[in-house]
């Protein structure tokens, strides 16, 4: 049904919370990461030279988030807004697209029930059973996005 691409601002959203390391850490679970929250131990994208540069990060992203972009339009069974697909985006490129298909927002915007997309939003907050205030935030943003211009 839509066949859109990620702005700048999904992007600005994106990084705001992924943060843009060029040295490797890891993640809350974990898990090795660097760049914009490209997980070095489950890709087969492997940057060679640590740390990396700031546009090679920016580089890596772009092929990461390939898959989130594909799912939400591949997925989404109505028409989006631009705002409304960077934030699904942004939802997807943290949760993974497996999440995103199985999800309660996907369920709530196919319905068209654009209003309570917020709110599902905000269910996904925690990690490893703990409520992250981070995820908190990062929900509120995707769900304010998300109704921008609806």
């Amino acid at each position: 049904m839509n066949n859109l691409t990620l702005s700048d601002n999904g992007i600005d959203l994106i990084v705001a919370f992924e943060g843009c390391a060029l040295q490797p850490y890891n993640d809350a679970h974990g898990y090795a990461t660097v760049g914009i929250g490209h997980l070095i131990r489950q890709s087969p994208i492997l940057p060679t030279d640590l740390p990396i540069t700031k546009e090679r990060a920016y580089e890596i992203f772009r092929t990461d988030s390939k898959m989130a972009q594909w799912a939400v339009n591949h997925y989404v069974a109505v028409p989006l807004n631009q705002n409304q697909f960077d934030a699904l985006v942004d939802f997807t490129f943290n949760l993974g697209s497996g999440t995103f298909a199985k999800s309660s927002v996907l369920t709530t915007v196919n319905e068209s029930k654009f209003a309570s997309v917020p709110q599902h939003l905000a269910l996904y907050n925690e990690s490893g059973g703990k409520v992250l205030s981070g995820l908190v935030r990062r929900r509120a943003a995707e769900g304010a996005l998300f109704m921008k211009g609806v």
